[in-house]
C-alpha cells in the first residue's frame, strides 16, 4: 500500500511495492536507496549495506527579507548558523507525520545529491521509481 499523504500534500505520485517489483525484474539491477526520514533525523544509505551512509538533521531554514527569494538551508548547515533572528526553520515531519512535502523533498534530493553521491560511487542520474511506505509496514526490512 501507498503512503497516505493529506490531500494539501499528497502531490507526487506514489508507486505501489507490487508495481516496483514488476519494474524491477524489468530493468537493470540498480543498487535502490533508502530514506529513512523521522521528525528530527533523515538517514540514508543504500538497500543492503547494515547502516546508513548519511545521518543529518531533517530540518529546512530560510533566511533573507519577505522582499526579496530566501535562501535555503537544509540539515546541519540550518542549524550552522548560530541563533539568527531572520532565520525561520521548518520540520517537514512532525510526530511521524509528512505535513510539508515541498521541504521534504528539499531533504530527500539534498540526502541524494550532496550526501550519497559524495560517498560512492556515481551511480547516475536517473530515479526510476519511488516507492514509500510507513515504518509499521516494512517489517521485513533489517533496521539500521
Amino acid at each position: 500500500s501507498a503512503l497516505f499523504c493529506p490531500p494539501a500534500v499528497s502531490r507526487k505520485a506514489f508507486f505501489t511495492a507490487e508495481r516496483m517489483a514488476g519494474r524491477a525484474a524489468e530493468e537493470d539491477e540498480v543498487p535502490s536507496i533508502v530514506l529513512d526520514s523521522g521528525s528530527s533525523r533523515l538517514r540514508a544509505g543504500f538497500a543492503g549495506d547494515d547502516s546508513p551512509c548519511l545521518t543529518m538533521p531533517a530540518v529546512i531554514g530560510r533566511r533573507g527579507s519577505p522582499h526579496q527569494r530566501p535562501e535555503v538551508l537544509v540539515g546541519d548547515d540550518a542549524l550552522s548558523t548560530g541563533p539568527v533572528p531572520q532565520l525561520g526553520l521548518t520540520q517537514p515531519v512532525q510526530r511521524g507525520v509528512l505535513v510539508d512535502f515541498d521541504d521534504a523533498e528539499l531533504l530527500w534530493r539534498h540526502a541524494i545529491e550532496a550526501g550519497l553521491r559524495r560517498r560512492s560511487q556515481p551511480r547516475g542520474g536517473d530515479i526510476r521509481g519511488l516507492y514509500s511506505g510507513l515504518q509499521h509496514q516494512a517489517g521485513g526490512l533489517r533496521r539500521w
